[in-house]
């Protein structure tokens, strides 16, 4: 499904890897997830931002685990700004 997702929004070439809840075995916002992700980037969660659509999943689940989080406006992924937002962080690299 986030696979899907990832083609659909024309942002594959921003995605390094995906964490899925079939591959944790608990969706978020459960620690796991985070956990995975935190080792799959081999990063620590000062050094990372959440941005998700979700509040309870995405960003209470990120903060509740010591990652910092944002809400992301749900209209940016409909309207095709999150290529154009992706692309001016991907500036800053």
């Amino acid at each position: 499904i986030q696979l899907r997702k990832i083609l659909r929004l024309g942002i594959e070439h921003y995605i390094d890897f995906i964490v899925s809840s079939e591959e944790v075995g608990e969706d978020k916002p459960s620690p796991r997830m985070f956990a995975a992700a935190l080792e799959k980037m081999d990063m620590k969660k000062e050094d990372v931002l959440m941005v998700g659509d979700d509040e309870e999943k995405d960003i209470r689940g990120a903060e509740n685990f010591g990652i910092r989080a944002v809400k992301a406006d749900p209209s940016i992924f409909a309207s095709g700004r999150l290529v154009e937002i992706l692309q001016s962080v991907d500036k800053f690299k």
